[in-house]
């Protein structure tokens, strides 16, 4: 990939060069050609060699310092025109940091508006997220610069971005896409939302709903992962799915479980938990298969079938969905 960095307002950053440096290397790897930074004081001083990127460059990455992330932000969805929307779960994490300020007040939109559909890059505070958005065949990615936020992104949630590119592990998103698309569809004449908690495989059912319209409308994902502890992996799953649903206030709460690995006669088998919480009850199920089906292959059958659960709880309990049947 040929891939171009930019920096704004780099001169108000303590540790600027440190964190280019470490930017750097992130990214280097991923390159066709070598990675430099270009720095300029304002979007505006940028916005010609932005152009220029957007015409010749793969992927595109703007650090911007967190006194000029608000109006970068801004500048830069608007330069995209990209669709926005505001994200109840990314002001549930933020917590105390926003509690006063209404989720689209100027205050809290800094942090809760985003485009819709984007990869995101979240703090553990909430507050200053980064994004990527992808057109045809270019990513463009948003992040702020920071020396206490920008190293822990890089070296979390960015490179593993990065490794799922450079692997294809996004084609994940052309599996399941009916799935999806079906079932906002019965949400949206449900008129309710579903929670979704967080956990390393919850990126199976997140990263193709970004393909599908209005997916971030009625799905929002939990804040913070929850430690299994010593119960049960079915319990564990139950579990994740009500606090999901408690702690974003939804009528809904979903979870997916990583891959639990065992041997079946010599053979080893995949088994993937996934539960669907309501306000009334809880359900869980779970998919075994071979080993020798592909992660991504499994992943994406086992989303098939927690909103195969997710519908049939829909029409079980929803009175308006209950008389379209």
């Amino acid at each position: 990939m040929r891939i171009k960095l930019f920096t704004v307002d780099s001169q108000s950053v303590k540790l600027a060069l440190v964190l280019r440096t470490r930017a750097t290397a992130v990214f280097r790897p991923f390159s066709s050609e070598g990675v430099l930074f270009s720095d300029f004081a304002s979007f505006s001083d940028m916005a010609e060699p932005f152009d220029n990127a957007l015409k010749t460059s793969d992927f595109i990455v703007v650090f911007t310092s967190l006194k000029s992330y608000p109006e970068t932000k801004e500048v830069l969805i608007r330069a995209l025109h990209l669709d926005t929307e505001y994200r109840f779960d990314i002001y549930s994490l933020a917590g105390d940091a926003l509690a006063g300020f209404d989720l689209r007040s100027r205050e809290a939109s800094v942090h809760t508006e985003l485009p819709v559909g984007a990869a995101l890059f979240v703090p553990t505070n909430g507050l200053f997220p980064g994004f990527c958005v992808h057109s045809k065949n270019q990513y463009i990615m948003f992040l702020p610069f920071d020396e206490n936020i920008t190293p822990g992104l890089l070296k979390g949630r960015v490179s593993s971005f990065l490794d799922d590119i450079n692997r294809g592990i996004e084609n994940i998103e052309d599996k399941p896409v009916c799935g999806h698309a079906e079932i906002c569809g019965i949400l949206a004449d449900a008129g309710v939302q579903v929670a979704i908690a967080r956990t390393p495989a919850a990126d199976f059912i997140s990263l193709p709903g970004a393909r599908v319209e209005g997916f971030f409308r009625y799905f929002h994902i939990c804040g913070q992962a929850e430690p299994r502890n010593n119960e049960s992996a079915r319990n564990y799953v139950i579990r994740l799915a009500i606090m999901a649903l408690k702690s974003l206030d939804c009528p809904y709460g979903i979870a997916i479980s990583n891959i639990f690995t065992h041997n079946a006669g010599g053979a080893k088998e995949y088994t993937v938990y996934f539960a669907v919480a309501s306000r009334k009850t809880a359900t869980c199920s779970q998919l075994t298969a071979l080993e020798d089906e592909g992660v991504d292959d499994f992943y994406a059958r086992c989303v098939n079938e927690l909103f195969t659960l997710l519908k049939k709880r829909l029409f079980e309990e929803n009175p308006i969905l209950g008389r379209l049947r």
